[in-house]
């Protein structure tokens, strides 16, 4: 090889070098100067922390503003991903009766630094262990959270209804909710639970590599929460631990309304069970005695059951006769006392009888054997037409999630329940 050509190879492996260096310089200076604001951020982003600070859920009193639900402090319990052992999952998952693969699963899913709820409403006991063993389970933190309380532990389970962790369902519904937030799951607490809650706030943290918390970071992005509004009922607690203590040791519903403004003053239903169950984590052996209780404490016999309307259905009937032409106010009918429908024999409530009465007279003593005999000549489909032109059958739209609608029959009710034409007028 000659001079020359040894002397151009240098000259191409020094060009090389020092390209190479130019390039390394350039990338030095685009990290450390160009952009070294924006790579500043991310790593300030690697370092901090946000923290989610629980509102408290607004008090629920009554028309006099007595209090029916409040909030008491209580203990949960979080892991923080990025620092939680395969030791402390295994240790969490005894305390809190979750399997190891549902934690696993659950802190999978949110950011290295984000802690996750895992236990709600921790007991004093096994507060205390974890206080006493914290240095030894790395990733636990302990927050005071809101807990809900009821001044009483009868009469007001079905009104106010019950609180319950969030449900997939509910998350996909609602951007501000996260797995382990309470929200209402029926009755009161449900209908108005986006105004009880209130809103999040949020804290930012500086951790370091362990992701211990070093300092607070003040800036506009930190939120305070917001408390939950405060909910007036028009229920009347004094007339509603009377109707309580009326319908102690029995079964039904005992509801009292303002005729004047359609307020509900009362509204009770028995059996019924202590609200503060569901307050909390209920524990499986009272679960269980209330879903075999075979009296069913848990079902709302105020706005779930299906009730014949009595006598305030006289008056449907005598506006249907009226307008249907079908009688004039002077049409007389003769009550003495009961009245005879094939085979059987239905009382009135006067058993002396009210003797001959008009129609003026048969709704000012409520003759029940007068509107008997009415209702057979209305008919069905008077009746149906009526009834649901008075809005029977319908749901009244009362803040309670778990009403039903009630029934109204109809000819085609009839037909489909007996079979066409194998029901009789007297069913009516």
């Amino acid at each position: 090889m000659s001079k020359a050509e040894i002397e151009k190879k240098i000259i191409i492996f020094n060009s090389v070098v020092v390209l190479l260096f130019l390039l390394v310089g350039f990338g030095f200076y685009r990290l450390q100067i160009s952009r070294s604001s924006f790579y500043f951020r991310k790593s300030l982003e690697n370092s901090v922390k946000m923290i989610t600070q629980m509102p408290v859920r607004g008090n629920i009193y009554d028309r006099n503003g007595k209090l029916l639900a409040g909030n008491r402090p209580a203990f949960s319990l979080y892991l923080v991903p990025n620092s939680t052992t395969s030791r402390t999952i295994h240790i969490v998952s005894g305390l809190s009766g979750r399997t190891e693969k549902e934690i696993r699963k659950q802190i999978r899913h949110s950011g290295r630094f984000q802690p996750v709820k895992i236990m709600r409403q921790v007991d004093l006991r096994t507060l205390t262990w974890i206080q006493e063993n914290i240095l030894d389970l790395p990733g636990v933190e302990l927050k005071t959270e809101p807990r809900r309380y009821y001044t009483r532990s009868s009469g007001i389970a079905h009104l106010l209804g019950t609180l319950g962790e969030v449900g997939e369902s509910e998350i996909d519904k609602h951007d501000d909710l996260e797995p382990g937030d309470v929200v209402g799951k029926k009755a009161v607490e449900k209908a108005y639970d986006q105004s009880l809650r209130g809103s999040k706030g949020v804290k930012f943290v500086k951790v370091d590599a362990l992701g211990r918390e070093v300092e607070d970071l003040p800036g506009k992005r930190n939120l305070l929460p917001y408390p939950g509004k405060q909910l007036y009922l028009t229920i009347d607690l004094r007339l509603q631990s009377y109707a309580d203590s009326l319908m102690e040791s029995r079964r039904g519903a005992l509801v009292a309304l303002d005729t004047r403004t359609g307020e509900v003053l009362t509204m009770v239903s028995k059996p019924d069970y202590d609200p503060a169950y569901f307050a909390g984590i209920i524990p499986t052996d009272v679960w269980n005695s209330l879903i075999n209780n075979p009296y069913h404490p848990l079902y709302d016999r105020a706005s779930q059951s299906g009730y014949p309307p009595g006598s305030v259905f006289k008056l449907i009937a005598a506006i249907a006769a009226l307008n249907e032409k079908i009688i004039t106010p002077a049409w007389k009918a003769n009550c003495p006392g009961y009245f005879k429908l094939g085979r059987r024999t239905i009382r009135c409530w006067n058993a002396k009888g009210h003797g001959t009465l008009d129609l003026i007279g048969a709704i000012k003593n409520s003759c029940n054997v007068y509107f008997y005999k009415l209702g057979l000549l209305i008919g069905i489909d008077a009746w149906t037409k009526y009834s649901r032109l008075f809005h029977f059958g319908e749901k009244t739209g009362i803040e309670l999630t778990n009403e039903n609608s009630g029934l109204v029959p109809s000819r085609e009710y009839y037909d489909k329940k007996y079979g066409k034409n194998r029901w009789t007028r007297g069913m009516l």
